[in-house]
């Protein structure tokens, strides 16, 4: 059996966080409207900020990955360590299931994310205008907060970049939830991919909550992938997380 999720793809949503970078383009008028660039503008002028704060973390993670054709399941528990401004180190502390999935699936996506956070591809998983246009759908009451719903649409097509919507908190500009699919097809066996993420506020951070991915694998059928994450601890910020 071939592997079950697309983990290069996964990996980019892992290890997702918005932030500006020294020399990021403005959004061409003609893209959208002017809220929609101050919007943008804004969301990364505030993660980039956030990102510059949050100088160390720990967290724990639940992985379960699937595949209904062959009666396969496993499940991964990994602490995670972060520091910044992007290290991450991965600590399996229990795992069970298909050793299969295990070792070819999580492990491997384990092993992607950590090497990412330390090149230069750490950049390409940063939703801003360097690598997409953006087009604001409407602003909806999400949760009891006042929250846009703006359409990404990726300059490139590069394996790590994706299509698919954002959900941006209108009053502290942080993406708290984010759908869609990679904009170039993950590998010859995977024939089609959807992500869903979810955000929460720890502090004054907003932090990943879960992560589904559900995928096509040709010949062995749909395969899923959750990840939950769960007792983050702010170690070191500069800003008060009370």
């Amino acid at each position: 059996m071939r592997a079950m999720v697309p983990f290069r793809v996964a990996v980019a949503l892992a290890g997702l966080l918005v932030a500006g970078r020294p020399g990021v383009p403005a959004m061409e008028s003609g893209e959208g409207d002017d809220r929609v660039v101050r919007i943008v503008a804004g969301m990364v002028a505030r993660n980039e900020q956030r990102l510059e704060d949050l100088r160390e973390y720990t967290a724990r993670r639940r992985y379960q990955a699937s595949n209904e054709r062959f009666g396969q399941c496993a499940t991964v528990e990994v602490l995670e360590r972060y520091e910044y401004p992007g290290r991450k180190r991965l600590e399996i502390e229990r795992e069970e299931g298909s050793d299969y999935i295990r070792k070819k699936v999580i492990q491997r996506l384990l092993d992607s994310e950590m090497e990412s956070s330390e090149d230069d591809r750490r950049d390409q998983t940063q939703i801003t205008p360097r690598y997409y246009t953006f087009a604001l759908l409407g602003e909806i009451e999400r949760k009891g907060r006042a929250t846009y719903v703006i359409e990404i649409e990726p300059r490139e097509k590069k394996e790590l970049l994706i299509r698919g919507r954002i959900w941006v908190d209108a009053e502290e500009l942080a993406i708290v939830r984010m759908e869609g699919s990679p904009v170039k097809k993950p590998s010859f066996w995977v024939t089609h991919a959807e992500v869903v993420r979810e955000y929460e506020k720890h502090g004054p951070f907003w932090l990943p909550s879960s992560m589904e991915s559900t995928s096509q694998i040709l010949l062995a059928g749909p395969s899923r992938l959750r990840v939950e994450y769960s007792d983050y601890e702010i170690v070191r910020s500069a800003v008060t997380t009370d």
